[in-house]
C-alpha cells in the first residue's frame, strides 16, 4: 500500500506543534503504472516493423509490470 504522508509544522497557544495527515495513494499509484505500461508498449509498437516484431518486447513490458519473471 502506497501512503504519503505531509506534515505542516506551525505554532499554537506559543507551543511548537505539527498537524499531519496521511493519504492512501495506492490507486494513484497503480494507475500511474498501468499509464507507463502503455507508453512503453505503445513506443515498442511504433519502432517495430510489425506485430510479431512487436510481440516479445510488449509481453516483456506486461511481464515487468505485473513483476513476473522474464526470460531471455
Amino acid at each position: 500500500m502506497g501512503v504519503e504522508v505531509i506534515e505542516h509544522p506551525f505554532r499554537f497557544r506559543d507551543r511548537a506543534v505539527r498537524l499531519l495527515a496521511a493519504q492512501d495513494v495506492s490507486r494513484r499509484l497503480r494507475a500511474e503504472k498501468l499509464i507507463a505500461v502503455q507508453q512503453a508498449v505503445t513506443r515498442d509498437l511504433a519502432v517495430a516493423g510489425s506485430l510479431k516484431d512487436a510481440a516479445l518486447p510488449i509481453l516483456n513490458q506486461v511481464m515487468r509490470s505485473l513483476n513476473w519473471d522474464v526470460g531471455t
